[in-house]
């Protein structure tokens, strides 16, 4: 009786001349190119008890890289379908940053299955001469793509997760002072364009982050109520062309048919050019935040003399264009710069400043992460900045202590 046709993935078994039997399965790779596994024995029996293990093996993702697989081959496949798809847009770039930048031009090259993990100390001391923050995100980026690798059997181990994460001394970003804030007040009243001023006063009034803000549009005030809700920021979103690259134009978000570079089923709204409006990052950052009188008063006056918007922003271009994240740093850095700021002094101050000055009036520490759109306490005690007269005075009731042991 003729056998039935063989499925994909079962395999062939055949005798060489020599008289060697041989098993094959073709199995996927990495790479998406076709390869062939194969075994081999002079008895049957055994090519097909190991046929019927590298079935099981490939079955389990314990088989499905070939050995020439490189670093570089796996890591545009792993950013491009593994993990890329499923992460925000701002984290896939930053995660090619390192690849492109750092990773493919010192260790490219080599072999996935022969990378060590002295490969990868020798590229992160290079990469932290440079710059240590930086080879932080190298190991992370290759760290997480070896777990995939791991996870799906491309790889035996981790050999990132090996190695010690580069040590960096991140810079601690205090709050504004008291006097430093009336500096910047006043600055902000000689300040050229009044409707990013105003945009600059709700950083200190609401402890919105810059994107939330940027994004903020009308549809999501109520200035009745006196609160806004935060549900969407303004992003810079990757681009690609949309004309087969045959513009000529080098910024992709200048081409006449230019396209966002996203995952389908990412949630946004095109905005201006690369901008476009996403969701908040996460259930805890989608929040109503009430308003104080002086920030419904801001917003009503800026609303009066408010023309050519198109996208419904509260705070835009005179022309109706949205303010892109790199001009509103770069604005941020005049208005210090005019309040006699030190140089590295940064508008994201003004989120710790309304955390800390929120923490010192005593407010509840829920109240404040549901304003600030925290949606874990540790990442809210970052943005806390306690000076050493409060912790003077809150060791003073330890003095008890003392004339307790004396006694």
């Amino acid at each position: 009786m003729a056998q039935g046709r063989r499925n994909y993935g079962d395999g062939s078994i055949y005798r060489r001349a020599d008289g060697v039997w041989i098993g094959a399965v073709e199995i996927s790779t990495s790479d998406g190119r076709r390869r062939r596994k194969t075994v081999s024995s002079r008895n049957r029996n055994v090519v097909v008890r190991r046929m019927r293990e590298l079935r099981m093996a490939i079955d389990a993702g314990k088989v499905a890289t070939a050995p020439s697989t490189t670093v570089e081959a796996y890591l545009d496949h792993w950013i491009r379908t593994v993990r890329g798809p499923h992460v925000r847009p701002n984290t896939a770039r930053w995660y090619r940053g390192a690849i492109e930048s750092h990773i493919v031009p010192q260790i490219g090259r080599r072999r996935l299955d022969q990378l060590t993990p002295e490969h990868v100390r020798a590229m992160l001391r290079s990469v932290a001469e440079q710059s240590t923050s930086r080879a932080q995100q190298v190991h992370t980026t290759l760290k997480t793509a070896l777990q995939d690798a791991e996870r799906e059997g491309i790889v035996s181990r981790n050999v990132a997760a090996l190695v010690r994460r580069p040590q960096h001394a991140a810079k601690v970003r205090r709050e504004f002072t008291d006097e430093q804030v009336r500096a910047i007040r006043s600055a902000m009243l000689q300040h050229d364009d009044q409707i990013w001023a105003a945009r600059a006063l709700l950083a200190f009034m609401t402890g919105a982050r810059p994107g939330e803000l940027l994004g903020l549009r009308w549809d999501y005030v109520d200035l009745e109520a006196g609160e806004i809700e935060i549900a969407w920021q303004i992003q810079e979103l990757p681009m690609k062309h949309g004309c087969g690259d045959t513009c000529g134009k080098k910024r992709r978000a200048y081409c006449p048919q230019a396209q966002f570079d996203v995952s389908p089923g990412f949630p946004f709204e095109p905005c201006h050019r690369s901008l476009a409006f996403t969701p908040v990052k996460s259930r805890a950052g989608n929040r109503i935040v009430p308003m104080l009188p002086i920030v419904v008063a801001t917003l009503r006056q800026i609303r009066d003399i408010d023309s050519n918007n198109p996208h419904r922003l509260v705070f835009h271009h005179t022309d109706g264009r949205p303010y892109a994240p790199r001009e509103d740093s770069n604005l941020w850095k005049q208005l210090l710069k005019t309040a006699g700021l030190p140089a590295d002094s940064v508008g994201y101050q003004s989120r710790h400043t309304a955390a800390t000055a929120m923490f010192r009036a005593g407010t509840d520490e829920n109240l404040r992460m549901a304003i600030m759109g925290h949606s874990s306490a540790v990442a809210h005690h970052g943005y806390l900045h306690v000076d050493h007269q409060g912790k003077r005075q809150a060791l003073e009731s330890l003095t008890v202590l003392a004339d307790t042991q004396e006694r």
